[in-house]
């Protein structure tokens, strides 16, 4: 719960540092979305998605181009796949034309 209200803090920081805007975030109902415990600052509304629909979220449409070279092998460590994984995510943030094609839904509004 801890580390998504601090991501929550740092969306909220990134996305509107002046406190001008209303922030809507679809989510999950993974546990730590939906937790007491969670802290949702003030801008910021999370629409949650229907139970057991993963295909809704768009992230989880990222999972096979960020995968690719990493699954299938056996990692001597948790440690010594975490190096390959960063390189991984960089490059997936410098794909802006493949995370658009793979996220933007008709029925997503345009951000």
């Amino acid at each position: 719960m801890a580390s998504f209200s601090a991501a929550l803090r740092l969306f909220k920081a990134r996305f509107d540092p002046a406190d001008e805007r209303l922030l809507v975030l679809v989510v999950d109902n993974a546990g730590w979305h939906r937790s007491e415990k969670v802290v949702v600052p003030p801008g910021v509304h999370l629409v949650f998605t229907l139970p057991y629909t993963p295909e809704l979220m768009p992230a989880e449409h990222l999972w096979l181009p960020l995968k690719e070279g990493l699954v299938n092998r056996a990692w001597p460590s948790l440690q010594a796949l975490i190096e390959p994984l960063d390189q991984r995510c960089v490059w997936l943030m410098q794909q802006h034309a493949l995370v658009s094609n793979l996220t933007s839904f008709h029925w997503l509004p345009a951000a």
